[in-house]
């Protein structure tokens, strides 16, 4: 590159990135460079300083744009710039027609943005090639040979242009379409006749060429006709030194500037169209969409945003008009975006009681400037799925761990409360009926008394675990909602009035009616406890019908179908919105240590998951609180209250013989000591692998089976089919304080005879076994709960 280190070159970009990505690459290679943010600070200071080796300019600035800037540098009045070479660069312009154009204006090359560096530095090496630089424009000279020929030959020749000729008309317009000339100077006595047809002619073809006709003074009265055929203008044969190139090369600006003007009108209907197109985007998405500047200033949003916040926050702080803080978001990213990185986070946004997920980008300028553009996806919706999902696992661990203690502790209660009531029974006069020692029947009726709320407590363990679904019958809620309002007028303060507004038409559901009226008398006692200075309790029904684009269907809570809504509502203090979220947990209560247990609403909330239905609260401070249920209608009517059972066999001292199968030592002791006591010869199992075994050998032997249905080695339902094989006639009781589901009805269908819930007294056992022992039937009727 020879003496690179002398070489200056003047670079004018309002970009800044590409001013100091180029000063930096020329700087590089040995260039001193003089950067310039826009043409009118380069021409003041250009002006001071020795010219420059080469300038580069950008076409598109602000003020004074490049093609505007080449013009005035050659111009007259900035002489020492004129011979200077002009690289024009633009990343908006990019086509032939602006680099011709550029030529015209008085550039000597043109380049595409980004610009190739190696393309960069071979340009400048090829224009300062030489010491003067020469221009390649080729100038068509037609007409005889003449002084005043040669004369305009000259002229264009030492002004570095190529210059060809033509002798007639024919010849003129072959050097035009072979040569493509730029200018051409045609003389008049060219062809007298046809001189205006060749300039239509030239007009014709698809090449721009600036076309002056020579004409003598004599023949004026031709000009108007020349320039009407086509010619830019005419020039007199007795012009003055350079004049004609003079004349050509401000026709050439002029019509490159009419161009120019085209071109700029056409860039900016298409910026305009651009920009509509931009915009018709930006409004049609869903998410909210913001720009703001490095200040924070909102420059633009799209029409979700403003319907989002319900304003037009452009040319306000984002932080203040869309998120309603007062100091930039403690989540804000300015300074990530800013270094031109993207980023993506999630907030919680408190104004808008919303959740989002912000896609932030940065967006470039001209003038070298960052704005940031974000994206807000609004994520509310799948964080309450989220949450809802994190709380029903939470439930079902819960209701695992709860059923799994309440199998274990209905294990001890069996044996507390049936070792309780065989003292209590062996306290009493045979003669009198009456207790043999009254301080030992008290305590034992105590002991009683205190098992049974322990089982109780059990009860709603298992109804929060899902677990203790005993019974799938049809059951008419209008019936139960009149037993509880019945309770509750009896034993509720006198204050509290408690009311009934039953519109449903349909009423009747599947399930088990002791564990709904178990769940609607605790949302009444619930009820209760929240107005102690009295209120109104209102039971309410009503029919809806779920859709699957209901809320509660795309929460997953409820399937499509008809369902029967009972809202138990309150006049009561309310609760607070914090403690919503708990009110279902288990063992979490409001109340003082030792008035509540924690397990009347998360019962009530296992109750209604266990028969496909759903409970939400809606409550406010001092508002009152409404619980909402949904059970699922069905078209199976439920009994009437004059119900004909079979009457229930008197228990009596029996000699049968009975296998009673359970892993816990206690359970099978108390069941061993009350059947004994009443004549019934016993052998136990402790599994229900050890109970096929000896049913096997002994089965002739053995009246009837009690197995237990959670066991080691084989569970109950796995034992009860095994001795089915070996004796289909099998009579059995099923002992559960767990479960009864699926596998359990299987049983009571499959011939299991009745089911005795765990704790039980001794005549809870000696009914059960009393009837199983006078069985003749397999089907599975209501009573076969105990």
């Amino acid at each position: 590159m020879g003496e690179s280190t002398t070489r200056t070159a003047a670079i004018i970009n309002d970009d800044i990135t590409q001013l100091t990505t180029m000063a930096g690459l020329l700087e590089k290679h040995g260039y001193t460079t003089i950067p310039c943010t826009s043409a009118e600070y380069a021409l003041e200071t250009l002006s001071k300083k020795l010219p420059p080796s080469v300038i580069i300019t950008d076409i598109q600035m602000p003020g004074v744009d490049g093609w505007r800037f080449c013009q005035i540098v050659r111009s007259k009045e900035y002489k020492k710039l004129n011979q200077v070479p002009i690289i024009m660069i633009s990343a908006v312009f990019k086509d032939d027609d602006v680099s011709r154009v550029s030529r015209e204006i008085g550039a000597d090359a043109f380049l595409t943005v980004p610009v190739n560096p190696q393309a960069l530095l071979s340009t400048i090496d090829r224009l300062l090639g030489s010491e003067t630089h020469a221009k390649k424009t080729t100038v068509l000279v037609g007409g005889a040979v003449t002084d005043t020929r040669r004369k305009m030959i000259d002229a264009f020749a030492s002004q570095g242009y190529q210059v060809i000729t033509a002798a007639d008309t024919g010849h003129c317009l072959q050097q035009l379409r072979s040569a493509s000339p730029t200018i051409a100077v045609l003389f008049d006595d060219l062809d007298q006749s046809g001189l205006q047809e060749c300039i239509r002619d030239m007009r014709r073809t698809e090449f721009s060429v600036t076309l002056v006709c020579c004409v003598p003074e004599s023949r004026k009265e031709f000009y108007a006709h020349y320039v009407q055929a086509g010619a830019d203008a005419c020039l007199r044969p007795t012009f003055v030194d350079n004049y004609p190139v003079v004349l050509c090369e401000k026709i050439m600006r002029e019509r490159a500037f009419v161009k120019v003007e085209e071109l700029l009108r056409k860039r900016t209907w298409e910026l305009e169209e651009s920009r509509e197109k931009y915009r018709t985007m930006m409004d049609s998405m869903v998410d909210p969409i913001y720009i703001c500047a490095g200040d924070y200033g909102v420059e633009y949003v799209n029409k979700a945003m403003i319907r989002l916040i319900g304003d037009n926050p452009v040319g306000k702080e984002c932080y203040r008009a869309i998120f309603g803080n007062s100091s930039p978001c403690p989540w804000c990213n300015m300074n990530e975006v800013q270094a031109e990185r993207n980023v993506e986070y999630s907030i919680e946004c408190t104004s808008l009681h919303r959740f989002f997920t912000i896609n932030a980008a940065p967006l470039y300028h001209p003038n070298g400037g960052i704005s940031q553009m974000s994206i807000l996806h609004d994520t509310t919706r799948q964080k309450e799925l989220e949450t809802r999902l994190r709380h029903a696992q939470k439930m079902e661990a819960l209701g695992h761990l709860a059923g799994g203690v309440a199998h274990d502790f209905n294990n001890m209660l069996g044996a507390i409360l049936g070792f309780a009531d065989m003292v209590k029974e062996s306290n009493i006069n045979e003669n009198s009926g009456t207790p043999v020692d009254d301080v030992l029947d008290g305590r034992m009726e105590t002991i009683i008394r205190a098992t049974n709320r322990a089982g109780t407590l059990v009860k709603q363990l298992l109804a929060f675990s899902r677990q203790g679904k005993y019974l799938n019958e049809p059951v008419d809620m209008h019936r139960l909602i009149d037993e509880t309002v019945a309770l509750l007028e009896r034993t509720i303060d006198k204050r509290i009035v408690v009311e009934k507004d039953l519109r449903a038409q349909g009423t009747g559901i599947v399930g088990d009616p002791q564990q709904l009226l178990n769940a609607l008398i605790n949302l009444g006692v619930n009820a209760r406890d929240a107005m102690p200075n009295g209120g109104t309790l209102k039971y309410q029904t009503a029919c809806e019908t779920v859709t699957i684009e209901s809320k509660l269907c795309r929460a997953g809570e409820l399937t499509p179908g008809n369902y029967l809504r009972i809202d138990v509502t309150d006049t009561g203090g309310g609760i607070p919105p914090e403690l919503q979220p708990k009110i279902f947990d288990p063992f979490f209560t409001t109340k003082e240590q030792g008035k509540g247990t924690g397990l009347g609403l998360a019962s009530v909330y296992g109750t209604m998951k266990n028969h496909a239905g759903h409970i939400y609260v809606r409550s406010g401070v001092k508002r009152g609180t409404t619980f909402t249920i949904y059970l699922p209608l069905s078209a199976v009517s439920a009994p009437d209250n004059e119900e004909n059972r079979q009457g229930m066999p008197d228990p009596a001292n029996g000699s049968e013989t009975i296998l009673i199968v359970d892993d816990e030592d206690a359970v099978r002791e108390i069941a061993q000591e009350i059947l004994k006591k009443n004549g019934y010869t016993t052998v136990t199992c402790t599994n229900g692998k050890e109970a096929v075994e000896y049913y096997e050998k002994h089965y002739d032997e053995i009246d009837m089976a009690i197995i237990d249905m959670i066991m080691p080695e084989k569970s109950g339902d796995q034992c009860f089919e095994e001795m089915k094989k070996i004796n289909h006639d099998i009579k059995a009781l099923l002992f559960t304080g767990y479960s009864a589901g699926e596998r359990t009805v299987h049983m009571l269908k499959n011939g299991m005879v009745k089911i005795v819930r765990k704790p039980f007294t001794s005549k809870q056992l000696l009914d059960a076994v009393a009837t199983a022992l006078k069985a003749d039937g397999c089907a599975m009727r209501n009573d076969q709960m105990v």
